[in-house]
């Protein structure tokens, strides 16, 4: 129920803004990163015409009953919004990647259903938000639009097309977004992290450190994802969540460690404040830290967080500009099961834009002028 229903909570301007900033800005000089011509040659339209088209199909379909025909898209109102695409390429990429038929959307669900958790088996909408049917596409779930152009419909559109080298792409992308978040607080400096030797073995530290006048905040960053049987609440799945953001726990403390030995590789970070640790997740693990899943992600050594990259961006809104965020971060509320709650500790702040998100939703959020439709 949580993975139903939380997702929805969240603003969706994050998201579309997050998508440029993480496939476009973060991509540059990544190993195996898709190039915008990558984008253009697997979308059917530039990068850029892909968020407008799936932003404009939801706006519109809010708009009109869910429903718009193949013959409205090619009409003049729509000509002046997206008319720099066309309609011919408009119409490809939304029947290469936003509908499929009703046939096919029955097929593909009957496909991927959970025995006995059928209610929370995945949606074929949330693959193909549109279905094609008699001229015209029906959208009975509109902000499935908006998910589809979000990181997270975007990640399946990119593993489809190149498979695991897109991943692993995504892992330094998003490192790198992580970075810039953190860099945009003037009160804190950020440290990458550090290579170093253990006997002839050459091994990394946690990715970030994050450090304010109060405190040094560990970060490591993670992309792994939720799986289908951990979403859909299969008791036995637990265990690959705490596998997978498990691991980034053990990466804090074993670099907690290693500043506790005075192990010279860290000499520059500083030992004279408190230290947390901070995990950044690409997608949320809803009910982290309270037991009510199932896990313990507790395992001893400094007070550690878990935070999705939509919670991250929320912590910067209200915390850049601010003082004594450091200080609020150390007297972040503790959690029943021995973590630490980053977020309300600076939602007392007023809340601002992320200069980062504005620019990158900014980019390709681009219209004609009102006065063109008079």
């Amino acid at each position: 129920m949580a993975f139903e229903q939380f997702a929805e909570q969240y603003s969706p301007h994050e998201n579309l803004a997050r998508s440029y900033s993480l496939f476009v800005d973060h991509a540059v000089g990544v190993s195996n990163a898709l190039t915008p011509s990558d984008w253009t040659e697997i979308l059917g339209v530039s990068f850029d015409d892909f968020m407008r088209i799936g932003f404009f199909l939801h706006a519109t379909l809010l708009g009109a009953s869910g429903v718009i025909s193949r013959e409205e898209i090619q009409g003049a109102a729509v000509d002046i919004v997206l008319g720099e695409i066309g309609p011919g390429r408009t119409l490809g990429a939304i029947d290469r990647h936003f509908a499929d038929s009703l046939e096919g959307h029955v097929r593909w669900t009957q496909s991927m259903e959970l025995p006995q958790r059928e209610k929370w088996s995945p949606n074929s909408l949330q693959r193909r938000p549109l279905i094609s049917l008699a001229g015209h596409f029906l959208g009975p779930v509109p902000h499935f639009l908006i998910d589809r152009v979000s990181p997270s419909g975007l990640y399946f559109i990119g593993m489809e097309s190149v498979g695991s080298a897109f991943s692993d792409a995504l892992g330094e992308m998003f490192e790198r977004y992580v970075g810039s978040q953190l860099s945009q607080l003037e009160a804190a400096i950020v440290e990458p992290e550090v290579e170093y030797w253990e006997g002839k073995n050459a091994k990394k530290s946690c990715d970030y450190f994050w450090i304010f006048p109060e405190v040094v905040v560990l970060v490591e960053v993670k992309t792994a994802r939720p799986t289908i049987d951990y979403r859909s609440g299969k008791v036995d799945a637990v265990g690959d969540a705490k596998r997978k953001v498990g691991q980034a726990y053990k990466q804090i403390l074993n670099t907690e460690r290693l500043i506790v030995d005075h192990h010279p590789a860290f000499a520059h970070i500083p030992t004279d404040r408190p230290r947390l640790g901070m995990v950044v997740t690409l997608e949320p693990f809803h009910l982290r830290q309270t037991g009510l899943d199932g896990v313990s992600w507790l395992q001893g050594g400094i007070p550690v967080g878990v935070l999705g990259a939509h919670d991250l961006e929320e912590l910067l809104t209200h915390a850049i500009g601010e003082v004594g965020v450091g200080a609020a971060l150390l007297d972040a509320p503790r959690t029943e099961m021995g973590g630490i709650d980053f977020l309300p500790a600076v939602q007392g702040y007023p809340f601002k834009k992320n200069p980062l998100l504005e620019a990158a939703f900014e980019a390709w959020c681009t219209w004609p002028d009102p006065d063109d439709f008079d």
